[in-house]
């Protein structure tokens, strides 16, 4: 009886403990998202309205790693610069009564795994596409930029959905859906013409971002040795020529262009500047046919040490540690996905102690 008593408190508190954890889960998912908004706003306040009074163009973004927001606010500025009033949103805040309301929307979203919507356009999917109430969108006129991979078999696919939904649903396009392969530069390039056209102006501004910088691969070291899965190396990377080490935070992205490949491949960076290295983990992927893939067989196989290849630093703000610095946190990664985690615990090692802390 003892004993059966014993255990039936500690069932208890494990799962007060665990009723515990998964609020505190939530709240922090609240409190992120809350912050994000704040920042959208603030950034939104910048953006003047036109001077012709007219009704402003939405912009819309669904994003799983940033891009599509950081194209989004480009968006919306490069507007601006030609005089077009703009409001940009998360599709997570967007409802069919807005989309009813509205006449010209842009729509940059991209596409998680094999066709799913980001995180963020869950609501969305949810609540308005898979929704039969409310009226048509034939007011609407609207342009989609697809961001995805072409070594998935659903490439682009969420956007692809989401474009043939908005045609479905009356909805007028402005131009042909345009597919951004890993954010391809052509397409982009095509994205910042059709908004030339919207603008009325011979061209949009360039928004381009940072110019690629000569990096050297300086080591690189098998984690998995005798492993039945695909070899996976922690690797670090300098500037060549003896360059400055440029400064990042955790969570931020490395995109690396591979000799032979135009576009980047984008890997989560598993260190802090005061390593002295921009580390990645990176696991060899395989084509269907068997063999390498193009980025992952030449950074873990053909190149040598010592040899140089083209990349760039990439904010990535929905993963930095912001205001939870000083926060609980749980932190899920799967396979060599533990290498943006591995920098948010350095990250987090290397704050100093809030004050009567024990740490």
């Amino acid at each position: 009886m003892i004993w059966l008593e014993a255990f039936g408190h500690a069932r208890i508190t494990s799962t007060l403990l665990t009723m515990v954890l998964f609020a505190a889960l939530c709240a922090g998912i609240w409190l992120r998202e809350r912050r994000r908004l704040r920042a959208e706003r603030h950034l939104a306040a910048s953006l003047l309205p036109s001077e012709d009074a007219s009704p402003p163009i939405l912009i819309v973004h669904a994003s799983q790693t940033g891009t599509a927001e950081q194209l989004a606010w480009q968006t919306a500025r490069a507007l601006q610069l030609a005089g077009v009033s703009a409001r940009v949103s998360s599709l997570a805040g967007i409802a069919r009564d807005t989309l009813q309301r509205v006449e010209r929307a842009l729509f940059i979203v991209s596409t998680y795994g094999e066709g799913d919507p980001p995180d963020a356009a869950a609501p969305f999917v949810r609540n308005t596409m898979l929704s039969r109430a409310g009226g048509s969108l034939q007011g609407l006129h609207f342009g989609v930029l697809a961001l995805g991979d072409s070594t998935y078999a659903q490439y682009c696919g969420f956007g692809r959905t989401l474009d043939r939904w908005l045609n479905e649903q009356g909805a007028k396009p402005l131009f042909e859906r345009i597919d951004a392969d890993r954010a391809a530069d052509s397409a982009i390039q095509n994205w910042r013409q059709q908004l030339a056209h919207i603008a009325g102006t011979r061209d949009a501004p360039d928004w381009s971002g940072p110019a690629f910088e000569r990096w050297e691969l300086s080591a690189r070291t098998r984690l998995n040795p005798g492993s039945d899965g695909e070899m996976a190396c922690h690797l670090e990377l300098r500037p060549a020529a003896g360059a400055a080490l440029p400064q990042w935070e955790a969570g931020d992205l490395l995109q690396v262009r591979v000799p032979g490949e135009e576009q980047p491949r984008e890997y989560s960076i598993a260190s802090l500047p005061a390593d002295g290295s921009v580390q990645l983990l990176v696991r060899q992927s395989m084509r269907a046919d068997g063999t390498p893939g193009s980025a992952s067989g030449w950074l873990l196989a053909t190149a040598a040490i010592g040899e140089t290849l083209d990349a760039r630093l990439r904010e990535h703000r929905g993963f930095r540690l912001g205001d939870n610095a000083t926060r609980a946190l749980i932190l899920i990664g799967n396979g060599t996905g533990i290498a943006g985690l591995r920098a948010l615990i350095k990250a987090r090692e290397a704050q100093p102690a809030p004050p009567g802390s024990d740490a």
